[in-house]
């Protein structure tokens, strides 16, 4: 199939560049997937880019009198509040407390004149009361998206698209690359990517680079005075990230999807010797197989090297969800399980590095927040995750989520990180305890008016031996406290 395919795609692409073409499909990022409606956590503002007119099925390569550029403008703001207490859960006495407001505001123009579309997002992100002084200026304002995309279609079966420039990606049901709309700054990537659809099938091809080539440093001792320290600088070749989908709409209850990613990473700032050669094989498996009822199923491998130790680890992730479809309102439930693989306590020296294998899945770029739970004490990485919901919606005014969570590490010995990566524990080599704790979280989707949606949300975790005992809280009384987390989230997009 895939030697019948690229060469149409190929066609395709190469025909739009003289001959004006229906706009292309916008693209489906997964459209049956039960994602949209399964796993999310109603945390996600609704997508600034409106999406592109999808081409009539009787459209040709033939060339149109009428077509005129399009300019579609946007507009989206969205401010949070939110607070957490006791987020150390005992072990800082300090910083124990936190209250902030957050303020997110995007600017668009996407000009499409077919084949050809441009799209430009500015974005400025901004924590209430972060700069200096009201009459200063911090530089918080970035290209959040710029691109250029060419593509066509040739009647129903064939359509494709390239598109080069800062981008958001999300692949699957985005465990491993996606676009954090939660996250103040979110993310997006200077990348190429290739996009074909044939019938049921499409494949999605992409390159990025994540961080140039650069000379990077970092502070040794001085062999002639152990008490001084000098600069021993290097050369980096930067951060690149490839890879690509492969997908089949086979039936309405099967869909199969097959995700390759690669990352290369050499010299870090302050460890200029580090090395990361990491590949991903996933596949997933999801659909609807009867009225209301939706599943979903991923599995990961990885392999390679992470920082001159061998790399071997795996993830693996299902949900079946149910909603009850009545008219003014709709009851439903999901359970869901994650687990991923983590380091197993192993210690080395600089000496005997490759006796440890490296162990940990490497999480890539994801959207956790939507999937790990509203606190977010946890990412794909040294995990497993019970989740167990309930949800309803009346119309498209309010919906009401509710969620339990038992966390837990995989291996008791490796370390505790939260959604971004970032480690909560360290990894203790004596720890026996496997269970973090429980979370309960109550989420509510209010939407008055098409273009403003109103989110409030609380979420509080319960802590558990591993977790007093990774916070260094084991005789600390404020470790028998809960973590809270609230917020009220306000988007409008225009």
């Amino acid at each position: 199939m895939t030697f019948v395919f690229l060469p149409q795609l190929t066609f395709v692409l190469a025909s739009t560049l003289t001959v004006p073409e229906p706009e292309p499909e916008p693209e489906p990022d997964n459209p049956s997937s039960p994602t949209s409606v399964v796993l999310d956590k109603l945390v996600a503002p609704t997508p600034l880019e409106p999406p592109s007119p999808s081409p009539s099925p009787s459209s040709s390569l033939s060339p149109s009198k009428n077509k005129k550029p399009v300019f579609t403008p946007g507009l989206q703001i969205w401010t949070r509040g939110q607070g957490r207490i006791n987020r150390d859960l005992g072990a800082d006495r300090h910083s124990q407390d936190i209250a902030e407001i957050l303020l997110q505001t995007r600017l668009q123009a996407r000009v499409a004149w077919e084949p050809l579309t441009a799209m430009v997002q500015f974005q400025d992100s901004r924590v209430w009361g972060f700069e200096t002084s009201p009459g200063s200026n911090e530089a918080n304002t970035d290209l959040h998206q710029g691109y250029l995309e060419i593509g066509g279609s040739s009647g129903a079966k064939y359509s494709g698209w390239i598109r080069l420039g800062r981008q958001e990606i999300r692949y699957g049901n985005q465990r491993l690359l996606g676009a954090p709309g939660w996250s103040l700054t979110a993310q997006s990537f200077d990348a190429l990517r290739m996009h074909g659809e044939y019938g049921k099938f499409s494949v999605d091809l992409l390159g990025a680079i994540v961080k140039p080539m650069g000379i990077v440093t970092q502070e040794i001792p001085d062999p002639t005075d152990p008490d001084q320290s000098i600069t021993e600088d290097a050369r980096s070749t930067g951060t690149q990230l490839v890879g690509g989908t492969a997908t089949g709409r086979f039936h309405e209850a099967v869909s199969v999807e097959l995700t390759m990613l690669g990352q290369r990473e050499s010299g870090q700032e302050g460890f200029i010797h580090f090395d990361r050669r990491i590949g991903n094989l996933g596949a997933r498996v999801f659909g609807k197989p009867a009225k209301g009822l939706r599943y979903d199923v991923e599995l990961n491998y990885q392999w390679g090297k992470n920082n001159r130790r061998d790399h071997s680890a795996w993830a693996a992730a299902a949900t079946v969800a149910y909603v009850h479809g009545n008219k003014g309102w709709k009851p439903g439930a999901h359970v869901t399980y994650a687990i991923a693989s983590g380091d197993d306590g192993c210690t080395f020296t600089e000496s005997d590095i490759t006796n440890c294998k490296s162990r940990e899945f490497f999480n890539f770029y994801p959207t956790n927040h939507m999937h790990y739970g509203l606190v977010d004490l946890l990412g794909w990485r040294n995990m497993r995750d019970l989740e167990l919901g309930a949800e309803l919606a009346f119309n498209t005014v309010l919906k009401i989520k509710a969620d339990y969570h038992f966390l837990q590490l995989h291996e008791s010995e490796g370390r505790w990180s939260n959604t971004g990566g970032h480690t909560i524990g360290n990894a203790i080599q004596d720890n026996k305890n496997n269970n973090l704790g429980h979370e309960l979280d109550l989420a509510l989707v209010i939407k008055p008016w098409k273009p403003l949606t109103i989110k409030p949300g609380y979420g509080v975790f319960m802590a558990d031996d591993a977790a007093k005992k990774m916070a260094n809280a084991d005789d600390n009384a404020d470790a028998l406290k809960a973590h809270h987390f609230v917020y009220l989230w306000i988007v409008a997009a225009f």
